[in-house]
């Protein structure tokens, strides 16, 4: 069942002719999941590689703060509506979509 938060983001896209797509990806070594939420359709497939790849190289010392670098890569590969959920938490599907389409929203309105 959506929150009323959600039902009210949903609302939002619909006026802006906006049809959300929802991922998740777990299985991952630095996080216990990444949700990304995108304008438009993408490949599962390829968003899974992307966020393993990325998640295997935010390990190294040099990595400040693994989920700042997790959501600066994704950024720059044209995902702005992320939601990343650390290894300590519990990950929601609800709450990652959630964030993430809240995010996903503020860039758009911003355009």
């Amino acid at each position: 069942m959506k929150s009323k938060l959600e039902t009210q983001l949903d609302k939002e896209f619909e006026q802006m002719n906006v049809k959300p797509w929802v991922y998740h990806v777990t299985d991952l070594d630095m996080f216990n999941g990444v949700t990304i939420v995108s304008p438009n359709k993408q490949d599962a497939g390829a968003i899974e590689d992307v966020v393993h790849t990325i998640d295997g190289f935010c390990q190294h010392p040099e990595s400040v703060s693994p989920a700042t670098e997790m959501r600066e890569e994704l950024n720059d590969r044209g995902f702005v509506g992320v939601a990343i959920c650390d290894y300590r938490d519990t990950f929601s599907r609800k709450r990652g979509r959630i964030i993430a389409k809240g995010r996903l929203l503020k860039q758009l309105k911003k355009k």
